[in-house]
């Protein structure tokens, strides 16, 4: 754990500084375990975006949390044989991406050219507790196991600077929660074997290989279901499906046939940027034209006569002499001067929520799109017959620029059509002039 990112979580208690919280309270902390009356902290909800531009929710728990969670990764890990499928390669000592894909050569090689891929939606936070709890009790028979086990897992968390207490789903970023997501599903690993034994699932994502196309199609509606109805979970449907191997993409490799030797080889698929956030996040700052983008969390304070951005990164210093607009992505501390420096700079602050949607702004009062202009505007569009009049302006006035267009042309060209047309848009200006609108809201 001490080559781990020092870090913390709701208690403030930072990971490297661990050691010493463990000898202060080491006595205490070993008497609540072994009775049962331990309870974790609340865990922070955090989304991060992947390298393929993908977000996804991790949980930051307290250092003494992830101490015992690793503990007790360790005590089960130790079993993990003998409870786990063969066949499930995901998370395990001994196995991983690299056999899933060797694996799928030897079935394609075998004859198997047609695959079924199930990807679960979702599938750490839509575990149904009920069936989970079920499911470990069958397992573990050391009730204090047990306990300690569902106390991390499912532990209350912070969304928003609300406590939520969570009804369905695992705690990610908890170094338990893969080994319990294995499990959840070890039935479902010895269902697929009785259908064939060329399978294999990694995590959420399970892939079986058959000779015949028809088999695959036939089996592939059957598995989603005993997915649903068993442990009640969704399928995502977009990354689900029946292919030939050769259109397959494993775990990020694809399965190539050699012309010349006619054997499988195993290539590395390349993956296009989904949006513009992968490149963005790995930098902290992005700078497109005069706006900038701040992705990471961190601290943003006016240092002499620049703005100053911070984090455990590193420190950036932001070029305000030409820029107009920061859009902030991440969590961001402002400190209280900086503001007035932003509206002597005339500087736009937009506040973005986790999916990239504008929450609020920070508007300048010298900006050329004041806070009062822009409060006058909102006040002109509550009223629904000022609102209709600036629409119908509007309209009128689109229609007069077209009909300019055509009378140019109508009078070098003398087009009998184009001068129907702009009749019509004579006609058509009129009838909205003297037509009374209703509004709808």
């Amino acid at each position: 754990m001490k080559a781990k990112v020092n870090s913390c979580g709701d208690d403030g208690q930072m990971l490297h500084d661990l050691p010493q919280c463990w000898e202060a309270n080491k006595g205490l902390l070993s008497k609540q375990i072994s009775t049962g009356n331990y309870a974790p902290g609340i865990a922070i909800e955090r989304e991060i975006v992947s390298g393929r531009g993908k977000r996804r929710k991790i949980y930051m728990i307290n250092s003494i949390d992830r101490l015992f969670s690793r503990a007790l990764l360790q005590v089960l890990q130790r079993d993990e044989d003998k409870v786990l499928h063969g066949h499930c390669l995901a998370y395990r000592q001994g196995a991983g991406l690299k056999t899933a894909v060797q694996k799928s050569r030897e079935y394609v090689e075998a004859g198997n050219h047609f695959t079924v891929e199930v990807d679960i939606k979702d599938y750490f936070d839509s575990i149904n507790h009920a069936l989970l709890k079920e499911i470990l009790l069958n397992v573990f028979q050391d009730e204090r196991i047990f306990k300690l086990l569902w106390s991390l897992i499912t532990s209350s968390i912070v969304r928003d600077c609300q406590i939520i207490i969570k009804r369905k789903g695992v705690i990610t970023g908890n170094s338990l929660s893969p080994i319990v997501g294995n499990i959840f599903l070890r039935e479902f690993d010895y269902y697929l074997e009785k259908i064939t034994d060329a399978f294999w699932r990694y995590g959420d994502n399970t892939v079986l290989f058959f000779k015949e196309e028809k088999e695959a199609r036939v089996v592939f509606p059957v598995i989603c279901e005993y997915l649903s109805d068993q442990f009640r979970l969704k399928i995502n449907e977009r990354k689900s499906s029946v292919r030939h191997f050769s259109r397959h993409v494993f775990l990020g490799y694809k399965l190539i046939r050699d012309r010349e030797s006619e054997q499988i080889i195993i290539q590395k698929s390349s993956h296009r940027r989904q949006d513009i956030h992968h490149n963005w996040y790995s930098s902290a700052i992005e700078k497109i034209g005069n706006e900038i983008h701040i992705v990471q969390d961190g601290v943003l304070s006016k240092r002499d006569a620049t703005i100053l951005f911070e984090n455990e990164s590193g420190k950036r210093y932001l070029p305000v002499e030409v820029i107009d607009t920061i859009n902030i992505y991440g969590n961001v501390i402002f400190t209280a001067e900086l503001f007035l420096y932003f509206s002597a700079r005339k500087i736009k602050v937009n506040i973005m929520d986790k999916y990239g949607n504008l929450v609020g702004s920070f508007t300048p009062l010298s900006y050329y799109r004041s806070g009062k202009t822009m409060l006058k505007q909102a006040e002109t569009y509550l009223n629904n017959e000022k609102r209709l009049k600036i629409a119908k302006s509007i309209a009128i006035a689109a229609l007069h620029n077209m009909r300019s267009n055509l009378r140019y042309y109508v009078k070098r060209k003398q087009n009998s059509m184009l001068a129907q047309s702009v009749q019509k848009i004579t006609d058509h200006i009129v009838n909205i002039n003297q037509r009374r609108f209703r509004a709808l809201c």
